[in-house]
């Protein structure tokens, strides 16, 4: 449930709601606790997303319910999420020991001003 949606069903106005929890260290903590059950709820949807459902059947042997295979991408944002699994190296490149390149552009020029820039000067050249 969205804060905002408490604050009405509540009767208050979001501005009110906020303060309330801020005050009251009860509040707050039921508020807490909510959310960490609806967390609770979410994670378990996903792992049964990730896990898939196995089709059920009635006593005469009727399926009633069809499978519903594992969806991987449910898993990949579990391990993500809740294991800190990347795909992409490590957050602060710790362990990136590839040499660093950087290529510096120039910005926009005429043909004559890109044939100049090609020309070496040397120091005892005027």
């Amino acid at each position: 449930m969205r804060e905002i949606d408490l604050a009405r069903a509540l009767g208050v106005s979001f501005k009110t709601w906020r303060r309330i929890r801020e005050e009251d260290p009860a509040a707050n903590e039921a508020w807490v606790e909510a959310r960490a059950v609806e967390e609770g709820e979410l994670v378990g949807l996903l792992m049964r997303e990730a896990r898939g459902v196995p089709a059920e059947f009635d006593e005469n042997g009727k399926q009633v319910r069809a499978e519903r295979p594992p969806y991987p991408a449910a898993a990949m944002f579990l391990l993500k999420t809740r294991h800190a699994y990347r795909d992409n190296g490590p957050a602060d490149g710790a362990a990136d020991t590839g040499p660093r390149i950087v290529i510096n552009l120039p910005g926009p020029m005429s043909r004559d001003e890109w044939s100049k820039s090609l020309t070496i000067q040397h120091e005892d050249q005027p």
